[in-house]
């Protein structure tokens, strides 16, 4: 997946909600990846999510699911952003850079590995900020769900 990203002549600083055109993104479906993503979310997320969010059931389907690059060049912080879905999920996709990073509720800032997610309540009682690495680059999934 980052390979794909790195190729890709897609990045962009869309506007999909408001406070996220402050860092590049990627549709998963702009390098062919949301259909896998779809399928593994519907298969494993649910269960995930019942057994974190007790009472709360989730079909696992993302509503919108993106890859996300932060540099010192490009890239500058953000204020708070709030997800667009009940819950967030964060995945951690490179961990080769010094500095910045992710936080949420500007509190806890997230010390992923390779692979590691996050999943949080947004929308109602989360919200996440990023800052910009002092070297290398930051690239994390990003997925709303309902």
């Amino acid at each position: 997946m980052i390979s794909a990203s790195n190729h890709s002549n897609l990045w962009t600083n869309r506007e999909w909600f408001t406070g996220w055109e402050a860092i590049e993104t990627l549709s998963l479906d702009d390098i062919g990846f949301e259909k896998g993503w779809e399928a593994f979310s519907k298969d494993y997320l649910p269960t995930i999510v019942d057994r974190k969010f007790t009472g709360f059931r989730s079909d696992g389907h993302p509503i919108f699911s993106f890859v996300m690059r932060a540099d010192n060049k490009t890239t500058q912080s953000t204020d708070a952003l709030a997800g667009r879905g009940t819950y967030t999920i964060l995945v951690a996709l490179t961990t080769e850079h010094e500095g910045g990073g992710v936080y949420i509720n500007d509190q806890c800032k997230l010390n992923l590995q390779v692979g590691d997610f996050v999943i949080y309540p947004s929308r109602l009682t989360h919200s996440i900020r990023f800052v910009p690495p002092k070297v290398g680059t930051m690239m994390n999934i990003v997925s709303f769900f309902r």
